[in-house]
């Protein structure tokens, strides 16, 4: 995240818990067991992030907790 956000503090705040695939898709993986989990999410500042399993879009430039259960993950497509 810092390599594609370097001014953004947030960005070095999330590294090793999500990360960009490509230069549209953010992904945080989930890595506690259960069947549900949720997952503290920071949305990079100038675009919206629509969630590809729900279609809930969250606004950039804030942080979000996200769950998620065994058939859905965090997998958000920038806009």
């Amino acid at each position: 995240m810092y390599l594609a956000y370097p001014n953004e503090q947030a960005a070095y705040a999330t590294a090793g818990s999500q990360y960009l695939y490509g230069p549209d898709y953010l992904v945080a993986p989930v890595t506690t067991p259960g069947t549900t989990a949720t997952t503290s999410v920071w949305f990079p500042p100038g675009n919206s992030w629509t969630d590809i399993f729900t279609g809930k879009t969250y606004r950039g430039g804030t942080t979000q907790n996200i769950t998620t259960t065994l058939d859905t993950m965090p997998v958000f497509k920038k806009h």
